[in-house]
């Protein structure tokens, strides 16, 4: 939330019931009702929300018994106290009054009123205010243009309002829009009449409008505007108002970041001794411009006094904020990590390291900072490689697991506990209350001396204490009840001998700890019964992305492909994927694998997690060797098989939440769709869907075809009985846009009918329940992931394994059907001779069946590596 029509500082202490509402005392009269009114007003106007929230809780009953329900008193008191709610941070509340008072305008003065559209604009914020900018944009929209029509263009409502509407646009990430209204409304604000309200209302816009100019990187325009921000708010603020030294705060850290320095420090200066005036040094906001006068003193010369003076102040700030803050705090964690650079920049590694270590206690984990401070600790000899690998390789699991398994936490944990999820489900709730109870603390920390209330605080201190306790008892309560289901989320941290004791002689776990931020290091793990290393990569993450892209460009199927869109053969082209890219692929083996084959000598499966840009591709398709030509090529399944891993501790083995006794039916299958003209239709899947249940025993009855192969029939099918599911059919992903409708999320497309829409969504496959061995998406996109980065394991294989699945087989890229087929009916024909082969070495075989084969043009890896075998269905 950006926009906001109060001008002020907002609160956030009616997160919790502190203080009772005074609603229960009357106001006697029609003199007494405009009294409390206006020091209701006073009491916004110096930013004292708590006290004119419960004047507004008086205001409310007597305006509707003295005036009635629907009169204009009762409608503008309620509008007032949704305003005020927001001041104080309860913006569902304030959501609520705010709707219920524009709607009464709606219904008293119709909608065309002034007035009304006054409220319309000022629900739009409390929109915006609970994460919903795309319905504050049109009732804003039909605001402006209604005032437009009535209003001269330099009126400071209409300009306000262009604000608001700016602010919304921000929210949603149009940034381009978002300037431009600012603009507007900033140009119309200071050709207005020199009015107070006017010049603040300026100021407010200049302040929004700098911070926007950060975000679009727009340097000294952002910064100009930021110095006249200040200028108007000192002039009808005042010099010691908290708009006022936000204002200056904002400057400061926008002067550093763009390295004018002496200008942001001596405005951090002037600001500090304001704020000792206004806030006193026992207080958050003091904090909080100390830190940021000590972020601009530790930019000189490390040794110089300067920059002792900022490891002083820094050290100051963290020892107040301990002292005001829960252990816990976001706001701790942000000081600490911003200490254990200057720390480290001081000659002191240990202390450093130790600091940043803090951080991540505080809930503040910054992984650059640790990797870099494990680093400089190791460099100077203060930590043995021992600790430095076990500590890389914690940190690594931290870092993944908030990406690998985390989508359907809530789902999977519900699922398994029952209707509602019980423990889990209080548990999320006390984990938001603890992020809104930390607010609130932030805010009573952060007042003004002269509203300080310490009885307030201490009220508050023992709720969070409260709170803390309880999430403790409810995650020891889970892991009890569900002692596997963090290994299947990927919560759970393994040291390094937990994972050797889970491997074979020849096995070995890889972990690609790349990141997809630039600037952030990135490095790569391996563990194997006899040695854990770690060596860290040099590469810049846009080096890595540009290669995973050429790599994947050359891989550009464009006949008979699996795919939302029918993708048809452009005139005079042939129906075969460009030329493959061996350069890009021999570099990122010597940026991957390449640095840890003393670790892979003599192993033959490997266990593999990825992490950033090589998330987006097969791990088999990189190339040993540099070769000029592709048969030349030494590809790295030609040496170890490969099974893809969502977590560490998913070594530990399959989870599944059924209860049953265990599959007993070979398979269960889905081919060729009815699409009814919406996708393209996949006539060869029933001839691979039939090859492989041949191949595993199978017989007709567990196969649909056509019309048969229903989400209704997939939904209504006792899954829990099948050792193998087979989904022959197009994959979609979020964005894909299939009969008039677009995916959210991503989806498995199937015959509809039934009361079904024939897409059987991600959501729909976690709560399915499963006892599979393999589940096998021959589909396209299956594996590529949803967000920004290239996930590995996209929405569909993540489902299917909280669903119960042990094992997926799931493509990177859309595949070509005639090679699906041949490869799927290969790997079940040697699984199905051979029962006691691994899955991923059937893989392995079959994928170097069609390199080394009689097709020349399944040679080329769009045909043979689009598969990867996620989980491990042999454990």
């Amino acid at each position: 939330m950006r926009a906001a029509a109060v001008l002020l500082a907002a609160a956030l202490l009616a997160l919790v019931s502190l203080v009772p509402p005074a609603g229960a005392q009357p106001v006697e009269s029609p003199a007494a009702w405009d009294a409390l009114w206006g020091d209701m007003i006073d009491a916004e106007a110096r930013g004292d929300y708590p006290a004119a929230l419960a004047m507004a809780d008086r205001l409310l009953p007597a305006a509707e018994a003295g005036w009635g329900a629907g009169s204009e008193q009762a409608l503008e008191a309620r509008a007032m106290r949704a305003r005020l709610l927001s001041g104080v941070g309860d913006y569902g509340a304030a959501r609520q009054e705010g709707q219920r008072a524009y709607e009464g305008f709606l219904a008293a003065l119709g909608p065309g009123h002034r007035r009304t559209q006054t409220e319309a604009m000022a629900f739009a914020v409390r929109l915006s205010e609970v994460g919903a900018p795309e319905r504050a944009v049109p009732l804003a929209l039909e605001a402006i243009a209604m005032a437009e029509a009535h209003l001269p263009a330099d009126d400071p409502q209409l300009n306000l309002w262009r604000y608001n509407l700016g602010g919304f646009l921000q929210d949603l990430g149009r940034l381009a829009e978002a300037d431009a209204i600012y603009g507007r409304a900033a140009e119309a604000m200071a050709r207005a009449p020199g009015s107070a309200q006017a010049a603040l209302y300026r100021a407010t816009v200049m302040a929004q409008w700098a911070r926007l100019g950060d975000e679009m990187g727009q340097g000294e325009a952002a910064a100009a505007r930021g110095r006249e921000a200040i200028a108007l708010a000192q002039d009808r603020l005042g010099p010691i108002h908290p708009e006022t030294l936000r204002a200056m705060r904002d400057q400061a850290l926008r002067l550093y970041h763009a390295g004018g320095i002496l200008e942001a420090h001596d405005l951090i200066e002037v600001a500090l001794a304001r704020t000792i005036e206004t806030y006193g040094t026992r207080n958050l906001t003091y904090a909080q411009t100390l830190h940021l006068r000590a972020l601009l003193r530790s930019r000189s010369p490390a040794g110089s006094a300067l920059f002792a003076s900022a490891i002083e102040d820094q050290r100051a700030v963290v020892a107040l904020l301990r002292e005001i803050l829960p252990p816990n705090h976001p706001e701790l964690g942000r000081a600490l990590l911003d200490l254990a650079p200057m720390l480290r920049d001081a000659g002191a590694p240990l202390e450093a390291l130790e600091t940043a270590l803090a951080a991540e206690q505080a809930r503040a984990p910054s992984r650059k900072l640790l990797i870099g401070m494990l680093d400089n600790a190791l460099t100077h000899g203060v930590i043995s490689g021992e600790r430095a690998t076990r500590e890389m390789f914690r940190v690594a699991q931290g870092f993944l697991a908030s990406r690998a398994g985390i989508a359907f936490e809530q789902s999977a944990y519900r699922k398994a506990l029952g209707e509602g999820g019980g423990d889990y489900r209080a548990l999320t709730d006390r984990q938001r209350r603890e992020g809104q109870l930390h607010a609130a603390l932030a805010e009573i920390a952060g007042r003004p001396l002269a509203q300080h209330d310490p009885a307030q605080e201490a009220a508050l201190r023992g709720a969070i204490s409260e709170n803390t306790a309880e999430i403790a008892r409810l995650e020891q309560a889970l892991s009890g009840q569900l002692p596997a289901m963090s290994d299947l989320l990927g919560s759970a941290v393994l040291e390094i001998e937990e994972v050797q004791a889970l491997l074979g002689p020849r096995e070995a776990l890889v972990v690609m700890d790349y990141s997809p931020r630039p600037g952030d290091p990135h490095v790569i793990h391996a563990i194997t019964r006899e040695q854990a290393i770690y060596v860290p990569i040099h590469v810049e993450a846009e080096a890595l992305a540009a290669a995973v892209a050429d790599l994947r460009g050359s891989i550009d199927l464009r006949l008979g492909v699996r795919a939302a869109t029918a993708l048809k053969a452009p005139e005079g082209a042939g129906a075969g994927p460009k030329p493959f890219h061996l350069p890009a692929s021999a570099w990122l083996y010597l940026m991957s694998f390449a640095a840890i084959e003393p670790a892979l000598a003599d192993k033959s499966h490997l266990f593999v997690l990825q992490r950033g840009a090589m998330a987006s591709l097969p791990p088999h398709l990189l190339s040993r060797n540099a070769p000029e030509r592709l048969e030349e090529a030494d590809w790295l399944v030609r040496h170890v098989s490969i099974t893809v891993i969502p977590s560490v501790a998913a070594l530990r083995g399959g989870w599944t939440g059924t209860g049953g006794a265990g599959a007993e039916a070979p398979i269960l299958g889905f081919s060729n769709p009815d699409f009814d003209g919406a996708l393209l239709a996949l006539p060869e899947t029933t001839g691979e869907l039939h090859s492989v249940a041949r191949a595993l025993g199978g017989g007709a009855e567990g196969l649909r075809d056509g019309a048969g192969a229903s989400e209704a029939a997939a939904k209504s099918a006792d899954l829990a009985r099948y050792k193998t599911l087979y989904f022959a059919t197009h994959g979609l992903v979020a964005g894909d846009v299939v009969g008039g409708q677009r995916l959210d999320e991503p989806a498995l497309a199937l015959t509809g009918g039934g009361g079904e829409d024939g897409l059987l969504k991600a959501s729909e496959i976690a709560a399915l329940t499963l006892d599979a061995d393999l589940v096998v998406l021959s589909a396209c996109n299956t594996a590529q992931g949803d967000g920004a980065g290239g996930e590995a394991l996209s929405g569909l294989a993540q489902a299917f394994t909280y669903a119960g699945a042990r094992g997926l087989l799931v493509s990177h890229w859309p595949v070509e059907s005639q090679s699906a087929v041949a490869l799927m009916t290969d790997i079940f024909a040697r699984r199905a001779a051979n029962p006691a082969m691994p899955a991923a070495e059937a893989q392995r075989q079959a994928m170097l069946a069609m390199i080394d084969g009689p097709n020349p043009d399944w040679h080329h890896p769009a045909f043979w590596a689009p598969f990867i075998l996620v989980g491990d269905p042999d454990r």
